[in-house]
């Protein structure tokens, strides 16, 4: 499972606690809270909620698999949850982990290697497991790179 600290905030609201979240630089992959005991929402709310989140959730994943339908060797960028996430859906069609960051290439994630974009091949295609919001981000990888960088949108 994958979560995001307003997930878990719906998620732990269901059994009458309210997160405080800690920032913390020595598990920066991890999302660290305090569950702290209080009064319970009204549950319909927190049920219509829920259900935004599922959906939101499933349209990312047909979306990831509209892109495995047509590429059948895919990179994926980045090593978070997203990137995570798109992974367990690709399934067999995931070559790898693309990252910029200096310290994770070469190391692995989900047992696939971690490349640096420079290593990419002008064929080679990189999921961006992220929706529109993150457009720079694909422009200025496709022009700093030859790989193809396709974002979900």
């Amino acid at each position: 499972h994958y979560f995001s600290p307003n997930t878990l905030d719906v998620l732990c609201s269901f059994f009458g606690f309210r997160n405080i979240n800690i920032e913390s630089s020595i598990f920066e992959k991890d999302i660290l809270v305090i569950g702290q005991k209080y009064k319970r929402k009204n549950s319909r709310q927190c049920r219509g909620i829920l259900d935004s989140l599922l959906v939101q959730v499933d349209n990312f994943r047909e979306k990831i698999l509209a892109v495995r339908a047509i590429y059948k060797n895919i990179w994926i960028f980045g090593t978070t949850m997203e990137a995570a996430f798109a992974e367990s859906i690709c399934e067999t069609n995931i070559r790898g982990f693309i990252d910029e960051d200096p310290k994770r290439i070469g190391k692995t994630f989900h047992e696939k290697p971690i490349i640096h974009p420079k290593s990419l091949d002008t064929h080679e295609v990189c999921l961006l497991p992220y929706f529109s919001s993150f457009l720079k981000l694909k422009s200025r990888l496709n022009n700093e790179y030859s790989a193809n960088f396709i974002l979900l949108d």
